[in-house]
C-alpha cells in the first residue's frame, strides 16, 4: 500500500504492513496479534479524549503479549499532558521503556512534544 505517506515503501521492504485509518476505526486485525504500533503525528491533542482511549484500547487489544506501542512525536499544552494524558496512558498498565518529552519550539501555548515507547504486559 502506497498512500505516498513517508515511510510506507520503507515499512513494506521490511515485511510490515503500514495502515493509514481513520481514528475512530477498529484496527482491521485479530486480537493479540500485532508486535508494534506506532502512533505518528497525526495523534495529538486535537484529538477528543473520549477517541483517544477508544484507540488506546484497541492498540491494547490487537498488540500481544510484549508487543510495543511507540508514540512518537504526540503533542499537547503541558499541563494536559501530566493531567489527562498520561493518566490515560497509564491506565493500560504498560511498561515503559522509554518517556521522553521536550517543548514545542513554534508553540505560543505552552505544548510539549512526547516520544514513548510502551511494552504490553505478558498476561
Amino acid at each position: 500500500m502506497n498512500l505516498g505517506a513517508p515511510y510506507n515503501e520503507a515499512v513494506a521492504l521490511r515485511g510490515l504492513i503500514p495502515l493509514h485509518m481513520p481514528l475512530q476505526q477498529r484496527f482491521p486485525v485479530f486480537d493479540g496479534v500485532v508486535d508494534l504500533v506506532r502512533c505518528g503525528h497525526a495523534v495529538n491533542r486535537w484529538i477528543p479524549t473520549v477517541a483517544m482511549e477508544f484507540l488506546l484500547y484497541d492498540v491494547d487489544r490487537v498488540l500481544r503479549g510484549g508487543g510495543f506501542l511507540w508514540i512518537d512525536h504526540f503533542f499537547c499544552k503541558g499541563p494536559d499532558l501530566d493531567k489527562v494524558y498520561s493518566p490515560l496512558i497509564g491506565r493500560l498498565g504498560y511498561k515503559k521503556l522509554k518517556w521522553a518529552t521536550g517543548n514545542k519550539t513554534d508553540s505560543k501555548h505552552g505544548e510539549v512534544y512526547l516520544t514513548a515507547l510502551l511494552q504490553k504486559p505478558l498476561k
